[in-house]
């Protein structure tokens, strides 16, 4: 009797220890997940206000004034996302796995909507009309 009693036992410590690190587990993938979408959601801000804050300043430049930079194709290095200008709205938004980010532009006047990722892009002001590509 004495040795069921201490498998018993053994077996009600062993399967309470093994619901903790269950516990543990998904709380620690809960936490990493909303760290990941944390990190997303600063990389499409970071992405989007510099658009916006470049487009800023060839408007306020004017004809001519250009600049350009790379466009990671990924946020942080693992996100898939898409860069897309609203011109109805003076919007740039960047979206990824459901999400969305958006930035304020100053114009409505673009030669295109979608933003390429994933090389250099130059940003020129070409009468008034902000070109990319």
């Amino acid at each position: 009797m004495r040795k069921a009693q201490i498998s018993m036992e053994f077996t009600i410590v062993l399967v309470l220890l093994i619901l903790i690190l269950v516990g543990v587990t998904g709380g620690t993938r809960m936490r990493k997940a909303h760290m990941q979408f944390v990190t997303d959601q600063l990389a499409a801000k970071r992405i989007a206000d510099r658009v916006s804050n470049t487009v800023s300043r060839l408007v306020v430049l004017g004809d001519g004034a250009n600049e350009s930079y790379y466009i990671p194709s990924q946020l942080d290095g693992r996100t898939n996302y898409t860069l897309q200008i609203h011109n109805e709205s003076h919007l740039l938004g960047v979206s990824w796995g459901g999400q969305l980010y958006t930035s304020t532009l100053v114009t409505a006047r673009f030669n295109a909507s979608n933003i390429s990722t994933g090389r250099k892009v130059v940003f020129e002001n070409i009468g008034g009309v902000i070109s990319f590509g």
